[in-house]
C-alpha cells in the first residue's frame, strides 16, 4: 500500500514540472514577441531546461516538508 503513495507523488511531481514548464514557455514567447526577436528552436531548448531545474528544485524543497497521509 506504501508503494501506492509513492508512486501518486512521481505523478505529481511530474504534473508539477510539466505545469512550470509550459507557463516557462508561454512567458518565454510572449516576451520574445513583444521584444520582437525570433523564438528558435534552441532558446526554446534553454529555456525548457532551466524551467526543469527551477521546478526540480521547488520539488526538492516541498519534499523536505513533512506531509500527513
Amino acid at each position: 500500500m506504501r508503494w501506492i503513495y509513492e508512486l501518486m507523488w512521481l505523478w505529481q511531481s511530474i504534473g508539477i514540472i510539466i505545469l512550470i514548464l509550459a507557463i516557462f514557455e508561454c512567458c518565454a514567447a510572449l516576451i520574445f514577441k513583444l521584444l520582437k526577436k525570433r523564438y528558435n528552436l534552441h532558446m526554446a531548448v534553454c529555456i525548457a531546461i532551466a524551467a526543469f531545474i527551477i521546478a526540480v528544485i521547488f520539488i526538492l524543497h516541498l519534499a523536505g516538508t513533512p506531509m500527513p497521509l
